[in-house]
């Protein structure tokens, strides 16, 4: 339970809450800072994309190109034959 107050501890409560702001306060914003984050990010989305088709052509030019076998290819030249045995004559 609360313990009662004194009156002057009552009053001066009041007086102190009654000065302080309904809400904190706010800073002012600082605009260099915000042109220079803005111009910090221009600047990135430009260059970014450059430096990734810069080095994707790189590195793609470096390594020779991975050819896959696909499963319908011979497995060596000797083997010829198709695997199908659909035959075309009557």
């Amino acid at each position: 339970m609360t313990l009662p107050r004194e009156d002057a501890d009552a009053e001066a409560a009041a007086e102190q809450w009654q000065e302080e702001p309904p809400f904190p306060v706010v800073p002012k914003r600082n605009f260099a800072a915000q042109r220079m984050t803005l111009h910090a990010l221009l600047i990135a989305a430009i260059v970014l994309p450059l430096v990734y088709v810069a080095v994707t052509a790189f590195t793609a030019r470096a390594k020779p190109p991975h050819r896959i076998r696909s499963p319908a290819t011979p497995a060596s030249p000797k083997n010829t034959r198709s695997r199908c045995s659909i035959s075309t004559s009557r």
